[in-house]
């Protein structure tokens, strides 16, 4: 207390006396195997330290052992073990038990009694297992079933394993109720890949509450690939120069395999016949040839590869063969007519269409100017021009430039061809020209008739 004058200060002392009663605070139901795991660990906790006992009775109250006896605990979390052995350090046999949790605090007073219920069983879950075929035509859109006659709730694995009891797929990792369970399989493995043909079987472990373990396997079964086989290869291959071309394929699976050249319908030569070929990369070669040895003539062709696998099922696939082995040829005069600061007109003609690049050099091999790139050009006579100027339109100062005319077909043959811009006329002169570029030459003669 405190006033203008000063502070007094007074105490007194206050006893404070913890009446709440003790109390076990512990789960109500328990499984336990002691053949599974040896003895069972039971966690609970004390609000206050107090005196425990715990006595284990059987389900018609018949004591079976005291593992505890007016011991005094701290408050906080404590656990009890028991090893499913009575007073005599027999095992208990199977049945429903029950464990009293009574405590007394230091003033003696009673909490309330706690009573646990323990299922002892050693009895290990069963099921069986019933495949629906011993055999599985794997297609890579169907599966394979089983069924699984469960006994009693338990944690359930089954894995699919290989002949060497490999794990290829897990199939199932859950909790299962008693009754029947249909598992099914796809043919492929944890990867997401198809399974080669083999030996397979089911793999399963059942774990029940108590901790109780079954190891068992099904029945073998035989994965079969009934799988169409399928080819895979480009659509078009070019064939533009003689000698020989490599044609490349894969194959999903192994299988006889065919392979023929056609031309339209007609057979032109069978490259291989019922060649026994593995999945994977493969190839054949053509020369470019008839049965006959004869060189095939320009034209479109066709490749057919069929493959029969083991089961009879097969597959065909067509590709197509340009075979174009005449080159394009540009004909061009060898010099044409520069005039500076006018440029120069050039005709020259394809022999089939094409598409074209133009491009002017000086005397230095330099390039001074693209005309045109990758254009497409008709088959027929054509023509360009060039100015005089260079690609930023300033005039050269040259007497001699070089014109380079490159072709080049759909099928990817490539032909270029160079002639001569030059403003020197004995080099006119003495120009070969192709036959049908011919030189039109105009006279003018005074019209005496005519008046002015």
């Amino acid at each position: 207390m405190t006033n203008s004058k000063g502070t007094i200060y007074k105490s007194t002392t206050i006893k404070v006396v913890n009446n709440v009663r003790p109390e076990i605070v512990v789960s109500s139901n328990y499984s336990f195997s002691p053949k599974a795991s040896g003895k069972i660990t039971i966690p609970y906790q004390l609000t206050k330290k107090a005196k425990v006992t715990v006595v284990i009775t059987d389900n018609k109250g018949k004591t079976v052992i005291k593992v505890l006896s007016d011991k005094w605990l701290s408050s906080g979390k404590q656990s009890l073990v028991w090893n499913g052995k009575d007073s005599r350090g027999h095992t208990v046999i199977d049945g429903t038990y029950y464990i009293s949790m009574s405590l007394t605090d230091s003033r003696n007073r009673k909490g309330i009694t706690k009573k646990v219920q323990l299922k002892v069983d050693t009895a290990s879950p069963s099921a069986k297992v019933i495949l629906a075929s011993t055999l599985f035509k794997m297609n890579a859109n169907n599966t394979t079933t089983a069924k699984f006659s469960l006994n009693e709730t338990s944690n359930m694995i089954v894995n699919v394993v290989n002949e060497r009891g490999i794990i290829i797929k897990k199939l199932i990792s859950k909790q299962s109720n008693p009754g029947t369970i249909t598992i099914s399989w796809n043919g492929k493995n944890d990867k997401n890949q198809l399974e080669a043909e083999g030996k397979y079987r089911y793999s399963v472990q059942l774990k029940d509450s108590a901790g109780n373990i079954t190891k068992m396997n099904s029945d073998v079964f035989s994965l079969q690939d009934w799988r169409i086989p399928a080819i895979q290869s480009s659509k078009d291959y070019n064939f533009i120069t003689k000698g020989t071309k490599t044609f490349t394929y894969t194959l999903t699976k192994q299988g006889k395999v065919s392979i023929d050249i056609y031309q339209g319908n007609t057979l032109v030569k069978t490259i291989q016949k019922d060649v026994n070929t593995a999945a994977g990369k493969q190839s054949f070669i053509w020369d470019g040839t008839d049965t006959a040895m004869n060189q095939a003539a320009d034209g479109d062709y066709q490749f057919r590869i069929n493959v029969v696998d083991k089961y009879n099922l097969s597959q065909t696939f067509t590709g197509n063969i340009h075979v174009h082995l005449t080159k394009i040829v540009i004909s061009y005069p060898d010099v044409v007519q520069f005039t500076p600061y006018e440029g120069s007109e050039v005709y020259y003609k394809l022999s089939e269409s094409a598409k074209v690049t133009i491009e002017i050099f000086n005397e230095s091999n330099e390039k001074v100017k693209t005309i045109k790139k990758n254009v497409a050009v008709n088959e027929e006579i054509q023509n360009f021009s060039w100015d005089g100027t260079d690609d930023n339109d300033d005039f050269e100062y040259g007497d001699n430039y070089f014109y380079v005319i490159t072709a080049q077909t759909d099928y990817g043959q490539k032909t270029s061809v160079k002639g001569k811009m030059s403003s020197d006329n004995k080099q006119m002169s003495s120009n070969s020209k192709p036959t049908w570029l011919v030189d039109q030459r105009f006279a003018f003669r005074e019209d005496t008739n005519s008046s002015y």
